[in-house]
């Protein structure tokens, strides 16, 4: 939905972004390129990691780890197109349109009713309280990161192939290793970006 109003230009993704910035785990710098890839790829404009370089004061080596950040994180990725057998590079910013559906489509409502059958299932699995603390990293999981009950009962699953007990900073572990599964394709920097630094140096 959020997409389709981007292309019509009826979605406000500047606002947007800056009104999330927390929900989005941006940093002032992720969020300014962020913007700048999402403005220029609705352009189609080529070059743009020529453009980000000339237009923003950044430094070479600052705007290689936040498009290498902002890459491995999901919120963009690249492909090629063929066009008459000429292999052309694009950046799909699907990542991102994922995410900030999330954030729509997750009212403070259902944020509470997933959180509060989190902390339930976990007391359950773990057998005791949670303490203050590990109630604030639960929080954080399931308001921050989006991470859903199904996510902490595989997490619950592997930790005891693993140990005999639960804790929250195995669950913890467990939790960013499906993060760094689910954006392993994005690890290796891209082609684009080490031409874009080898021609700037």
């Amino acid at each position: 939905m959020l997409k389709k109003l981007y292309n019509s230009g009826y979605f406000n993704y500047e606002k947007f972004i800056i009104e999330n910035l927390k929900k989005l785990s941006l940093s002032p710098d992720e969020a300014i390129v962020l913007t700048k890839l999402l403005y220029y790829a609705k352009k189609e404009q080529k070059a743009i990691y020529d453009i980000l370089s000339t237009e923003l004061t950044l430094k070479t080596s600052e705007l290689e780890n936040v498009l290498n950040n902002l890459l491995e994180r999901g919120f963009y990725n690249t492909y090629l197109v063929t066009t008459n057998g000429v292999a052309e590079e694009k950046i799909s910013l699907d990542g991102f349109f994922e995410r900030a559906e999330e954030i729509v489509d997750y009212s403070d409502v259902s944020l509470d009713d997933e959180l509060h059958s989190v902390i339930s299932y976990l007391k359950s699995r773990m057998n005791r309280q949670l303490t203050s603390t590990e109630l604030d990293i639960v929080s954080s999981f399931v308001r921050d990161d989006y991470y859903k009950l199904d996510d902490f009962k595989v997490a619950c699953d592997k930790v005891l192939k693993k140990r005999k007990t639960i804790s929250i900073k195995a669950l913890s572990t467990e939790l960013a290793s499906k993060e760094k599964v689910k954006n392993e394709e994005a690890k290796e920097t891209p082609d684009f970006v080490k031409d874009f630094i080898k021609n700037l140096k």
